[in-house]
């Protein structure tokens, strides 16, 4: 997360299905910006990203995401899901890796572009320092960061030692 962003976990679910795990990740990102390391998902789970102004969606990648639209794809593919200013209609828009989605070009109906280097080594660092968080033994195996405790309705205050929200699996 960025400086002055808000993040809002609509969804974050884990279901075994037939041979495969199941991940479902909704986020909201109603200002601000993020930079995930999404690992590869299986074809029935979901990551997106919903913003003001589209629904970023990931199939296993480094990504940024800013609440104004911008959706970069480091590497893997994204898609983002766009409505311009005055339509009802949503466009699809693929986004593979290396290029971004910027919803300002082609007088705000969005576009694609090869992504320029110097926000490739911006999303590389952050993402970099997400790692830092998780061990590479792990990496492979959740999302990260990850927090090491929990408890609801009581936000920045850690729980006691005896809480079984201290321990999580």
């Amino acid at each position: 997360l960025t400086p002055d962003t808000t993040l809002v976990i609509r969804t974050l679910d884990l279901m075994q299905g037939e041979g495969e795990a199941i991940a479902t990740t909704a986020l909201e990102l109603p200002n601000g910006k993020i930079h995930a390391a999404v690992r590869k998902l299986s074809a029935s789970s979901k990551y997106e990203i919903k913003t003001p102004v589209s629904t970023c969606g990931v199939r296993g990648t480094d990504v940024s995401c800013s609440s104004r639209g911008d959706f970069v794809v480091e590497n893997g593919s994204g898609y983002t899901l766009y409505t311009p200013p005055g339509e009802t209609q949503a466009n699809q828009f693929q986004v593979p890796g290396g290029y971004t989605f910027d919803p300002s070009l082609n007088n705000y109906k969005g576009g694609v572009y090869e992504t320029m280097p110097s926000v490739r080594l911006e999303l590389e660092r952050a993402i970099s320092e997400l790692l830092e968080f998780v061990s590479s033994d792990e990496r492979g195996q959740v999302w990260a960061p990850r927090p090491a405790w929990m408890t609801p309705g009581r936000q920045g205050v850690p729980p006691a030692s005896d809480d079984p929200a201290f321990n999580l699996p």
